[in-house]
């Protein structure tokens, strides 16, 4: 299997006061927008989901030691890292 193009690592946005953990980071995939408009993400504990452009662009990028930090041990896929 190729290795998927990351775009980027990142965190949800956040409420006020809400703490950064496992459940608010995800991975952005590059696997072309479909359609509508989405592409797919992988988080820790909601595993794959869909991704919209306008949403990615109000997240906050992170680094990969950051995502590795973060999700404290948490299954992600290897080619995701």
């Amino acid at each position: 299997m190729d290795k998927p193009e990351i775009i980027g690592y990142f965190i949800n946005r956040l409420e006020e006061g809400e703490e950064v953990n496992p459940s608010n980071i995800f991975v952005a995939i590059s696997e072309k927008f479909n359609n509508n408009g989405y592409m797919t993400s992988y988080s820790p504990t909601c595993q794959h989901s869909a991704l919209s452009k306008t949403y990615l662009a109000e997240c906050q990028r992170i680094t990969k030691a950051e995502y590795i930090r973060i999700s404290k041990g948490i299954y992600t896929p290897e080619e995701y890292l």
